[in-house]
């Protein structure tokens, strides 16, 4: 298609400069005689001199106007430096166009690869134990299941009671909620305890309208320098109910999941420490 568009062009080009050599070959012999007779009409003029005979001899004096668009050599010259500059122009845009195509290219291969290689935290299995004071402490897996260690891994989870569904945010965590910054290598993993919780009333726990919820976060760097806070939440308890067993050792536990809202990877943009602030 575009070797045609080329062929039409050229066709075009090299028939518009035959139809004005035409035109040229042959405006001079049609008004030339006219031509001489006005200069000869006016005598008053003075006595006709050569450049009087080179005006009668010259074609363009015939021509329309917009045929000096396309004479030759003039016109044609004039228009070849035109296309000659669309040309430039037109090569300049598609070298910038393939580079910034290059770019992008470069730039999708670069975050494909730091999406394969980086750490990626999630939660893994989480165990809600009775203690022997009939309180309740959370176990919970935080796994790197990335292919690059996570750095400055500093997570924070707390235990509460609550109505189901939920009225208002849960509270967020203080001083003594927070933990201490680790490295957690590929496939690795770091078993997080909570502080214990003490129920008053285990009543309440047995019907659908509450909830045992264990929420949290966990801040890290990966490989790159990039920070991402995966923020959980977890839930047992409410219309499901609260079903604790015996384990091997005769412990009493509850398998927790995730909550249907709470649950999110975030990057960090702008600071890398947006680890959670105590109030």
């Amino acid at each position: 298609m575009f070797a045609g568009r080329w062929a039409a062009t050229i066709l075009w080009v090299g028939g518009a400069i035959i139809f004005v050599a035409y035109k040229y070959h042959y405006a001079a012999e049609k008004y030339k005689p006219a031509c001489q007779s006005d200069v000869a009409a006016i005598p008053f003029l003075g006595p006709q001199t050569p450049s009087s005979a080179n005006e009668c001899a010259d074609p363009k004096k015939y021509l329309p106007w917009w045929y000096e668009l396309i004479a030759w050599p003039e016109g044609i010259q004039n228009w070849a430096i035109v296309a000659t500059g669309l040309l430039i122009a037109w090569q300049s845009y598609e070298t910038r166009k393939s580079a910034q195509a290059a770019r992008d290219s470069i730039d999708l291969s670069r975050d494909t690869a730091k999406r394969q290689l980086r750490a990626y935290m999630c939660i893994g299995k989480v165990r809600l134990n009775v203690t022997p004071d009939k309180q309740l402490k959370a176990q919970i897996h935080i796994e790197n299941s990335g292919q690059s260690p996570a750095y400055e891994v500093r997570t924070w989870a707390l235990p509460v009671i609550r109505e189901h569904p939920l009225n208002a945010p849960l509270d967020p965590p203080k001083v003594d909620a927070l933990k201490g910054v680790s490295v957690i290598g590929p496939k690795g993993e770091q078993i997080m305890v909570t502080k214990p919780l003490k129920v008053i009333q285990w009543g309440p726990l047995h019907t659908a309208h509450h909830a045992i919820y264990v929420h949290g976060e966990c801040a890290y760097r990966d490989i790159f320098g990039d920070g991402y806070i995966l923020k959980f939440r977890l839930i047992v308890g409410g219309p499901a109910g609260v079903n604790f067993k015996k384990d091997s050792e005769g412990n009493m536990f509850a398998t927790m999941c995730m909550d249907t809202e709470g649950n999110e990877e975030i990057k960090q943009t702008h600071n890398r420490d947006q680890r959670p602030k105590p109030n």
